[in-house]
């Protein structure tokens, strides 16, 4: 094809009125030279289509440069809010989202009280199912870009948007505020884990939804398990359960399978841990229709096998060893878990299997594990996999430990 007519077929793609206006040879020209290295949106969208091409990088197109919309997150590390187009305009959102989805959105962008409205609140939710898919197939760092694309979004647009649509993009915020802060949580960044769990409380209260906050709670006693700190995972199950909030029974049964845990780990005691896992079953067995919030999709990944795997971290917190690698090898399975998920869980399977002095088959699953969370660059995992090869100290000389220290020194 000649310059014009790439831009002809190009042209045919983007509406009559863009603001940019059409292609001509010489935009190409200065494509091709790398004048222009990554043109505007919809451009890259038309030229992608017509070339066949499933990104910007796979015709050569980048982008040189930070744009002035983008902002720095609180607490510093990389939390980089992308321009909310940009953040959509990459597979897989590519896939999920048309052209007409993107003017849509870019519409909102540049007009926030005329064109934010229910259909816009749609793709945003869209595009956290995208991201929610995402993060499970190839990890939280594949998933940060789309959820902190729909996080500027709604930044940008809270002080513009009507007063019917305020509550509800509140609503959208705050539940991709959630979910950030758990990718940052497996990325390895607590920081930022921590301030987007902070603005989800604080968007959702503002909206009048008093049950994420409680969720949250959930959310910061599981990173407090990350740290091993059991008074402060105590602490925070309470609060959920006394809170002045009404959650959904698996949230509920979520947080005693928590407060469960966190026995077993200051006091070990049986009788009280055996009582509240039986109070979380029964929580659990109530099932996803009571919900008692105004958003069933709270929890809505909590399952009785989720469940038992917890039993079984909590039973090897209280030295039940036997009873908890009953429920790894009946429960912890590759075809019902994320690969990330399962990785991370094969880890704690292999934890026990260390305090049993089987240290041969604890270093294969971490081996098994660390390839995993390699592959999907969960920071969790791996430092579950480093808490296993320190347990695994008291074994060097079985050639198992000795290639999983290997292993680990090469994965950094």
């Amino acid at each position: 094809m000649s310059r014009q007519e790439l831009a002809d077929a190009a042209n045919q793609r983007l509406p009559a009125d863009d603001p940019d206006g059409l292609l001509t040879a010489n935009d190409i020209g200065k494509i091709e030279r790398g004048v222009v290295s990554f043109p505007r949106w919809r451009r890259r969208a038309a030229l992608r289509d017509v070339l066949g091409a499933d990104s910007d990088a796979a015709i050569g197109l980048f982008n040189r440069r930070g744009r002035p919309s983008d902002a720095r997150v609180p607490g510093g590390g990389t939390g980089h809010l992308p321009h909310p187009i940009a953040a959509f305009d990459q597979p897989p959102f590519t896939a999920a989202l048309t052209l007409d989805d993107l003017d849509h959105l870019a519409a909102a962008m540049e007009n926030a009280r005329r064109y934010t409205d229910a259909a816009v609140l749609d793709l945003m939710q869209a595009a956290l199912a995208v991201a929610t898919k995402e993060d499970g197939r190839n990890g939280a760092r594949a998933a940060l870009p789309g959820t902190l694309g729909i996080l500027a979004m709604v930044r940008l647009s809270l002080n513009q948007v009507p007063d019917s649509v305020r509550s509800p993009l509140l609503r959208v915020g705050a539940r991709t505020a959630e979910f950030a802060g758990w990718l940052y949580r497996d990325a390895g960044v607590p920081a930022l884990a921590d301030h987007w769990r902070d603005r989800a409380t604080e968007w959702s209260l503002v909206a009048r939804d008093v049950a994420m906050p409680g969720y949250v709670l959930i959310k910061k006693s599981q990173a407090a398990w990350d740290d091993r700190d059991p008074r402060r995972m105590l602490d925070l199950t309470e609060a959920v359960q006394e809170g002045p909030w009404v959650l959904p029974s698996r949230v509920r049964a979520e947080a005693v399978q928590q407060e469960a845990r966190a026995i077993a780990m200051l006091s070990g005691s049986t009788t009280p841990i055996d009582d509240k896992l039986a109070l979380a079953a029964e929580l659990l067995a109530f099932g996803p229709e009571s919900c008692g919030t105004e958003d069933p999709a709270l929890a809505a990944h909590y399952d009785p096998v989720l469940f038992e795997v917890q039993m079984a971290i909590c039973f090897t917190e209280a030295g039940r060893l036997d009873e908890a690698l009953h429920l790894y090898d009946s429960s912890l399975s590759r075809q019902v878990f994320s690969l990330r998920d399962y990785a991370y869980f094969l880890t704690l399977k292999a934890q026990t299997l260390a305090a049993l002095h089987l240290p041969d088959r604890a270093a294969e699953a971490g081996a098994t594990a660390l390839r995993i969370a390699v592959e999907t660059r969960s920071a969790r995992t791996l430092r579950e996999v480093t808490r296993l090869q320190a347990g695994l100290g008291r074994w060097p000389d079985h050639p198992a430990v000795r290639r999983l220290g290997r292993l680990l020194r090469a994965a950094g």
